[in-house]
């Protein structure tokens, strides 16, 4: 199951990207995120394969997979029909 911040964080990364730094992605969602809860779920999506690092020893770049993009397709499907019941 994925949560509502998740999609947020994929959808930043799919429309955003395709590289971001975890403030950058703090930024982009307009939420009040700390630090350790973003870091948090990057690291669930990460072990998930729907999102990638990258980068060197001062900073991480996210970048989203082909698997994280067919879960906002999959997440937006079932969504779509939820609302049309």
């Amino acid at each position: 199951m994925v949560s509502k911040i998740e999609v947020l964080i994929l959808k930043t990364l799919r429309n955003d990207g395709p590289k971001l730094t975890g403030s950058e992605i703090r930024k982009a969602t307009n939420m009040q995120l700390k630090k350790g809860s973003c870091y948090t779920i990057l690291m669930r999506l990460k072990e998930k394969g729907w999102i990638k690092t990258g980068g060197n020893m001062y900073f991480t770049i996210y970048t989203i997979t082909k698997e994280g993009i067919r879960e906002i397709k999959k997440w937006d499907r079932e969504h779509r029909i939820l609302l049309e019941l």
